[in-house]
């Protein structure tokens, strides 16, 4: 993980106990380079450094993307799908989710014709996931 260099002299600091996974930041159309710090114990993110080798931003971050990885571990994130039934949501499971959301689609587009669901994709989109989130559409 040293070879993270940008000129001589520039490297990210890498901590006893931590690795770095280098990925990018998913916060504007920007997608900054990024390294997320993963303690190696407990499998945890812990932190965020910048990647100098990033040919737009060259090691900044802004305060989005410095803050990143605090809702990884967050205690409020929620992990698995709700939904909601009686006025309250319920924890469910992913294939329940999934077959609620195809159900309702179809309701819909029975009763108010094909174009009554859409998709919307926007700026922190990379081009891979834009051309997903189409062909996927597409398929409605």
């Amino acid at each position: 993980m040293s070879e993270f260099l940008v000129k001589d002299g520039v490297k990210n600091i890498q901590k006893p106990g931590e690795k770095l996974i280098t990925t990018h930041c998913c916060y504007c159309g920007m997608q900054c380079g990024m390294h997320i710090r993963v303690n190696e114990k407990s499998g945890k993110v812990v932190g965020v450094e910048p990647r100098y080798d990033w040919p737009v931003t060259l090691g900044k971050m802004c305060p989005k993307g410095v803050t990143a990885y605090q809702t990884v571990n967050h205690k409020e994130r929620i992990l698995k799908p709700l939904i909601k039934k009686n006025g309250q949501f319920i924890e469910s499971n992913w294939e329940e989710a999934y077959d609620l959301i195809e159900k309702n689609f179809k309701r819909l587009q029975k009763d108010h014709g094909k174009d009554a669901v859409g998709v919307f994709g926007g700026v922190s989109m990379t081009n891979e996931k834009c051309y997903l989130v189409g062909k996927y559409a597409i398929q409605l």
